[in-house]
């Protein structure tokens, strides 16, 4: 679907299969998405992220946090955006009325309004996750097992850090219309096909599928099967990240905790009690939400093999080497002290 497909008119709230439907009035749609594509095109257009015949540069790489923030950016804190919809400062009635199940429209998850910029916000997220794909891409490369196959061998040498960079730097660029969604579901993947993002960096982003595997299939054939860049970008995206209540990036037990502890279980009921979009992708998922769940211990086992059967390393000492990595080169800022 183009930009100028989405201005066209429609009832509100309609969902028209394969669109991308919503609760919120397809006016606000059109008008954010489509900035989100321009902006894209303005910085994006004429570097080697948009085009697969060049190779992916640090030039390259530098655009994609000026995409994201709100100077030059589309970045949901914007001042000037009309489009602005923050938790605390939101007073559309269209958002605040009773849903269905008596719940108020408004958003409540500050995650993706206004720490946009702040510590742990989606932003530094996005900056660790493109640290991350260049910095895993390049230690498994160095450590590679010397027993490995050589055609596998080969193939692992072959990965561009850069490549995996840019991908995992992208792959988020759905929160960018979330506070107007409520969902990135799909919506990231249409705004960067709009813009012109290369199919080869859209093709390694981390999807749900993977995590909506059936407990009697195979896990790690799951993982193998996605290919060594898609698996690097699923590292990126899983650990370059802040572990909650904490100045460092995530680490293996961090994930742990946060099952044990009830995490899991309250990010559930948060995605679930936000409103639909409607896409039968999304209701899947939905429906499915205890399955992501109940995936999430064999998903890191799987991580962690597919790392030792091709490196002399195993998940955690190479994310723990990235959390060093930060550490050393830049810290992350404290937390705000919660009042």
């Amino acid at each position: 679907m183009s930009a100028n497909e989405m201005t066209k008119p429609k009832p509100p709230n309609e969902k028209t299969p394969g669109t991308l439907g919503s609760t919120v009035p397809e006016s606000d749609i059109a008008q954010r998405f489509k900035f989100v594509v321009e902006t894209g095109l303005k910085i994006f257009g004429g570097s080697a992220l948009t085009d697969s015949s060049q190779p992916i540069a640090q030039t390259d790489l530098d655009l994609i946090p000026l995409f994201f923030r709100r100077e030059q950016g589309v970045a949901p804190t914007r001042p000037d955006a009309p489009w602005r919809l923050s938790a605390l400062t939101n007073t559309d009635p269209r958002f605040n009325g009773p849903r269905p199940d008596g719940k108020p429209w408004r958003p409540v998850d500050g995650s993706y309004f206004g720490n946009w910029e702040a510590p742990a916000g989606p932003l530094e997220h996005i900056i660790l996750a493109q640290k991350a794909g260049e910095f895993f891409t390049n230690q498994i490369k160095q450590h590679l097992r010397p027993d490995l196959a050589d055609s596998e061998a080969q193939e692992m040498r072959s990965l561009s850090a850069k490549h995996a960079a840019a991908a995992a730097g992208l792959h988020d660029a759905g929160r960018t219309i979330t506070h107007a969604f409520w969902s990135t579901d799909m919506i990231g993947g249409a705004a960067l096909n709009e813009i012109g993002i290369r199919e080869d960096l859209r093709r390694v982003m981390p999807r749900e599928e993977v995590m909506q595997t059936p407990l009697d299939q195979s896990m790690d054939e799951v993982i193998e099967n996605i290919g060594p860049e898609a698996v690097i970008v699923r590292l990126a995206d899983e650990f370059g990240k802040r572990q909650p209540g904490t100045s460092h990036t995530y680490l293996v037990s961090g994930y742990e905790e946060w099952v044990t502890s009830g995490g899991a279980d309250k990010w559930a009921e948060t995605y679930t009690s936000r409103p639909g979009t409607g896409l039968k992708y999304e209701t899947k998922f939905r429906e499915n939400v205890q399955l992501h769940k109940d995936n999430v211990g064999r998903y890191f086992a799987a991580l962690d093999k597919w790392i030792q059967n091709r490196t002399t390393l195993n998940l955690g000492e190479l994310t723990t080497m990235f959390r060093e990595h930060i550490d050393q080169t830049s810290p992350l800022p404290p937390l705000p002290v919660k009042k």
